[in-house]
């Protein structure tokens, strides 16, 4: 449920989620076009909160 001062830039961080995927999932046009009370259908856990560690690789070259 939208609360005050909610967005759904906020909602998405909240739950891992898109702003993108909540507009589609609820058939909304208009990012900005949300009211206190609304009820929202979220899917979480969309992204990764967090970035993850990438696997890096170095070649060493020998000192002479």
């Amino acid at each position: 449920m939208v609360q005050s001062g909610d967005t759904l830039a906020l909602i998405a961080e909240e739950y891992n989620s898109t702003v993108e995927d909540i507009l589609e999932v609820n058939e909304l046009e208009d990012p900005n076009a949300i009211f206190v009370g609304q009820i929202l259908t979220i899917r979480v856990n969309l992204v990764t909160p967090v970035p993850t560690a990438t696997e890096t690789t170095a070649t060493l070259t020998p000192t002479p």
